[in-house]
């Protein structure tokens, strides 16, 4: 009784120590870009200003890791070309209201993906982290006219962006359902050709065996 009792306090004090070290971890890149964005609070123009900078970083970090991963393949390339002219429209409202423009730290929270599939489902997370962002700082009736300017081109912008990954994760899924059929057919033939050379074999044997037997 005592040692099941100590195994479960064991136990517990182990997944308690694991949530709260997954718990910190998490939290501490939980306020970056979009994911920081809550639905129910309420933010001031810099508070809105720094989130959606910080997520563009983000964007162009994550797509530049991608395209040094595996080449310089669309529509990554072409994103990323965008993602920089969405950071310029913002770098300029920061100028405008005199806001201190937050240093680019996005590379200590990118995803690496590990196939390009996952690098198009990384795409079409972030597009719609974003486009909920905007959408989200666009609910605000007081946002003054020149943001509310700059964030529907950027949500338009991120729309855009998002078509282009959902069509890279469907065309792969395509592929893969053809590479699928491609194996099977060749599994098929290979299969045919073995019981057709086993045929063979065995009319040989039989063949050879027949001679034999009327030499003999």
């Amino acid at each position: 009784m005592v040692r099941k009792l100590m195994k479960r306090w064991v136990i517990g004090v182990v997944i308690g120590t694991t949530t709260l070290l997954g718990t910190t971890s998490y939290a501490s890149s939980n306020n970056y870009g979009s994911v920081g964005v809550r639905g129910q609070e309420k933010y001031t123009l810099e508070n809105m200003l720094t989130y959606a900078i910080e997520d563009e970083y983000l964007a162009k970090s994550e797509y530049k890791t991608i395209i040094n991963q595996y080449g310089d393949k669309r529509p990554f390339s072409n994103i990323i070309l965008a993602e920089e002219k969405h950071i310029s429209l913002l770098k300029d409202l920061f100028k405008k209201y005199n806001l201190t423009l937050p240093k680019d730290n996005s590379s200590e929270h990118i995803v690496k993906p590990d196939t390009l599939e996952k690098a198009f489902k990384t795409g079409v997370k972030a597009e719609e982290g974003n486009i909920a962002m905007y959408e989200k700082f666009l609910s605000d009736k007081n946002l003054p006219s020149d943001l509310k300017e700059v964030f529907e081109t950027l949500r338009e912008g991120s729309q855009k962006h998002l078509k282009a990954f959902e069509r890279g994760v469907n065309n792969g899924n395509e592929a893969e359902r053809g590479n699928g059929r491609k194996n099977r057919l060749i599994n098929s033939k290979n299969r045919g050709e073995s019981i057709i050379n086993s045929i063979k074999q065995n009319v040989k044997s039989i063949f050879t065996f027949n001679l034999f037997t009327k030499n003999t």
